[in-house]
């Protein structure tokens, strides 16, 4: 079976988690997107990417050593309100239930509670950058 584009040409993904194989894991789903795929295994890593390549979409971790998911998080809320065009971002968590925690406003887009489903992760990425 031949994998379709899914038309998120010249688009970049970052993906930040502390484990390996989720981030393995994750840029072998999205590949089938067609786009650029970051990677970064702390938040502290991550907000030097941001910063540097200017991302259409973060995937992150909640719970991370290092510059975890939650500062990462506000310091990316803090970026995205002093600009027009915001970095959406999706939140990752086995845990915590992270909805009630963020607006749009914010960029926050949506969150996945883990172990999710590829179908999950793909439909959420598409509509997310489908919105730029």
């Amino acid at each position: 079976m031949q994998e379709q584009n899914l038309g998120a040409q010249n688009q970049k993904i970052l993906i930040v988690d502390d484990e390996e194989l989720i981030t393995q894991s994750i840029c072998n789903i999205l590949k089938s997107l067609n786009c650029t795929l970051l990677v970064a295994h702390n938040g502290r890593d991550a907000l030097k990417i941001v910063l540097a390549e200017c991302p259409d979409l973060v995937i992150s971790d909640f719970v991370m050593p290092h510059g975890g998911g939650l500062e990462f998080t506000m310091k990316l809320t803090e970026l995205n309100s002093n600009k027009k065009q915001k970095v959406p971002f999706i939140l990752m968590s086995g845990n915590i239930d992270l909805t009630p925690n963020f607006s749009t406003s914010d960029g926050f887009v949506g969150a996945l509670n883990k172990p999710f489903k590829k179908e999950e992760l793909l439909s959420l990425c598409i509509s997310s950058l489908k919105t730029i």
